[in-house]
C-alpha cells in the first residue's frame, strides 16, 4: 500500500470523524445557549457516538403547561386539533412561548453554520436547516400564522438573523465554544445538567444573560 493510499484509510477518515464529532457538538450548544437565554433548562446533552455530526438535547421547559403548549404547537402542522383543544389563557402565551422555542430550535443549526464558516463571516450565511428542527420551527410558524393577528410572514427568517447577530457577539460565542469544548472531551461525549451549567457558569454566560 503506498503512503497515499495509506493515509486515506487510516488518517482523512479520522479527521472526517472528528469535525463530525465538532460540527454536532457545536449545533447542540446553540440549543442550549437560547435555552438558558429563555429562562429554560437542559438536563442533557449527548452527541450520537455511531452518529457522527448527530446528537440530543433534553430540555426542562419548568411548567407542565408550557411543555403542553410547546408539542401542541410545535405538532399543529400534523395535529392541529391538539392546539385548538386548548384552553385559551394558555393559548394567549403563544407567542412569547413561541419565541423562545423557535429560538432554541434555530439555535443549533446557526452554531453549527458559524462552526462551519468563521464566526468573522460577513455576508449572507449558508444556514442548513433540516430535520426535526425544520420541521418543528416550520410548524410553529404555520401555528402562529392561522392563530395570531400580523404574524410576521418573514417570522423565520429574520429570526435566524437575529440568532446569528446574537451568537456573533462574544460572550455567546465563547460560551458556545466553551460548551463545545466540554462535551467534546467528556468521556462518552455527554453531559448532564450540572456539567452543561458549570460549564455556562465558567464561560461567563450566566453572568452575560442575568
Amino acid at each position: 500500500m503506498g503512503l497515499i493510499s495509506w493515509l486515506q484509510k487510516k488518517i482523512f477518515p479520522k479527521k472526517m470523524k472528528n469535525y463530525l464529532f465538532e460540527q454536532g457538538a457545536y449545533h447542540e450548544s446553540g440549543h442550549i445557549i437560547m435555552a438558558y437565554l429563555s429562562g429554560f433548562r437542559s438536563d442533557e446533552v449527548t452527541l450520537i457516538l455511531t452518529d457522527p455530526g448527530s446528537g440530543f438535547t433534553k430540555f426542562d421547559y419548568g411548567d407542565a403547561r408550557i411543555t403542553l403548549l410547546i408539542a401542541a404547537m410545535q405538532n399543529f402542522d400534523d395535529h392541529p386539533n391538539i392546539y385548538n383543544n386548548l384552553d385559551s389563557n394558555l393559548k394567549n402565551g403563544s407567542a412569547q412561548v413561541a419565541l423562545k422555542i423557535s429560538g432554541i430550535l434555530m439555535g443549533g443549526p446557526v452554531s453549527e453554520a458559524l462552526y462551519k464558516s468563521g464566526v468573522e463571516f460577513r455576508g449572507s450565511l449558508p444556514i442548513e436547516m433540516a430535520g426535526p428542527d425544520l420541521v418543528h420551527v416550520q410548524s410553529i410558524d404555520l401555528c402562529l400564522s392561522q392563530n395570531i393577528p400580523n404574524h410576521n410572514p418573514n417570522y423565520i427568517n429574520e429570526s435566524l438573523q437575529d440568532i446569528v447577530r446574537l451568537f456573533k457577539q462574544k460572550e455567546s460565542w465563547s460560551a458556545i465554544q466553551h460548551l463545545s469544548n466540554a462535551i467534546l472531551n467528556s468521556t462518552d461525549k455527554k453531559l448532564n445538567r450540572q456539567q452543561i451549567e458549570q460549564s455556562l457558569t465558567e464561560s461567563g454566560y450566566f453572568e452575560f444573560i442575568k
